[in-house]
């Protein structure tokens, strides 16, 4: 069966253009558990030239080789072999190449080339035994732990791929985490999805210590807290995660909730659950069904405060489709108050006490709903396409993800204007807020950065 890995196409699509083809993955699991605080050196290393030929000579291997389209043994053992050659190719770079921060705290290359192996190896056995969707992973999941070496130097003060000092600067905290994702600030953690293993894990947010790394069964995505458990959306299942035994404690398939049941958002009181034309609502610790709501348009994507709850359309394809439209739900009442049509595709929005923002997806143009009228009460170019899987919000600014992964924009919910941007390691997605401090994932580097 054909497997469209689109990480890796978004990545490459964009380093295509930057004249960078290497930097699509994210990270590395030799690396996962130690965290660095240290700020990169006002110098590069002494070796700077070493470590630049090193990452070029990958750069020009991910673009030279093909990834694989079927999950054919055949195919996937030929790419394995492809990536085993390029890296006994690879210039010779002794561990003393790269900074003391990262030989001591984050491994070397030679445990990162021999996880990124181990991945190889395993997707060949999946692609023997038939799992082609498996062995994409698997494979998806070696190319992310070579990456994962960019971030490595980057942190230590030198540039690798698109992963520079300044990117690792931002981070008072860098952390790096195997196929970081998602995250979710609470009950005092951060708690990171890994896109291509079934874990998720807690982490402390002063030492950067991996708590716990917890087995979920599937590839997880978003998570959310919800009436003292975190909830966790996978490929097959929403579970309930206890904080206080970091254990699975609930599980509702969405086999059982309904025939396209997909996207979901938790909150104290509800879960909420896209299922084609439906948004269904759960009770969020039992997982019993509430409630169901027609909204006569396909769900393709749902977020909830506990005063208001918003399910869109979603496309992923087209910043401006203009078929966009959002149903407003009382979940007081379990109705929907109303459906207002959208001029530009939107991702996660905003509710703030007269208004709900709804950035664009794939493109530059922000909506604002009037919460008066249920209305458009007017849209706003911020000059930059915006993106990624989910902004944050401090009371005070607005924090988006740019479309392209470099930068994270500050904007002004009162003018709805840029009034800053962030740049940390690209591969912006997920952001949130711990209460005072922003968070994000480099999902190309594979680091949790705590922003300074």
């Amino acid at each position: 069966m054909p497997i469209d890995p689109s990480w890796r196409c978004r990545a490459l699509a964009f380093l295509v253009v930057a004249g960078m083809l290497a930097a699509c993955g994210d990270d590395g699991d030799a690396t996962a558990d130690t965290p660095s605080t240290t700020a990169p050196p006002a110098e590069t290393v002494d070796r700077e030239a070493d470590v630049e030929a090193y990452c070029d000579h990958f750069a020009e291997q991910f673009a030279a080789i093909p990834f694989p389209t079927s999950g054919s043994a055949a195919e996937v053992d030929a790419y394995v072999a492809a990536r085993a050659a390029s890296a006994d190719d690879a210039p010779v770079l002794d561990v003393d190449a790269l900074p003391d921060e990262v030989r001591g705290e984050h491994g070397d290359l030679a445990a990162n080339q021999a996880a990124a192996d181990e991945r190889y190896a395993e997707a060949s056995d999946l692609a023997a035994a038939g799992d082609a969707e498996g062995a994409l992973r698997m494979l998806e999941y070696g190319d992310k732990t070579v990456a994962h070496t960019a971030g490595m130097a980057a942190v230590g003060g030198a540039k690798c791929f698109t992963a520079t000092p300044e990117g690792a600067a931002a981070g008072s905290l860098n952390v790096p985490v195997v196929g970081g994702w998602q995250l979710a600030a609470a009950f005092d953690s951060i708690w990171v999805s890994r896109q291509l293993s079934p874990e998720v894990v807690r982490i402390d947010p002063e030492s950067g210590a991996v708590i716990a790394s917890i087995d979920v069964g599937a590839r997880p995505a978003k998570l959310q807290a919800a009436d003292g458990r975190l909830i966790v959306r996978t490929d097959d299942a929403y579970l309930a995660v206890d904080p206080a035994t970091d254990q699975v404690v609930a599980t509702l398939a969405k086999a059982d909730v309904g025939p396209a049941a997909n996207r979901s958002w938790a909150v104290d009181g509800a879960l909420w659950i896209c299922d084609g034309q439906s948004l269904h609502r759960y009770e969020p610790t039992t997982f019993e069904a509430v409630t169901s709501l027609e909204l006569g348009f396909d769900c393709g994507q749902v977020y909830a405060t506990e005063e208001l709850v918003i399910a869109w359309s979603y496309n992923e394809d087209d910043g401006e489709s203009g078929t966009s439209v959002a149903a407003f739900v009382d979940p007081a009442a379990d109705e929907v108050l109303a459906t207002v049509s959208l001029p530009v595709d939107v991702g996660v929005p905003t509710v703030l006490d007269d208004e709900v923002v709804l950035p664009g997806y794939g493109g530059p143009t922000a909506a604002v709903v009037d919460r008066a009228t249920w209305t458009v009460s007017g849209t706003h170019d911020l000059g930059r396409a915006t993106g990624g899987s989910q902004g944050a919000y401090d009371g005070t600014s607005l924090y988006l993800g740019a479309h392209d992964k470099e930068a994270i924009l500050v904007v002004d919910p009162t003018t709805m204007t840029v009034i800053d941007e962030i740049l940390p390691l690209f591969g912006v997605n997920s952001l949130d807020f711990d209460g005072e401090r922003l968070w994000t994932v480099s999902s190309t580097y594979g680091f949790l950065q705590r922003l300074a």
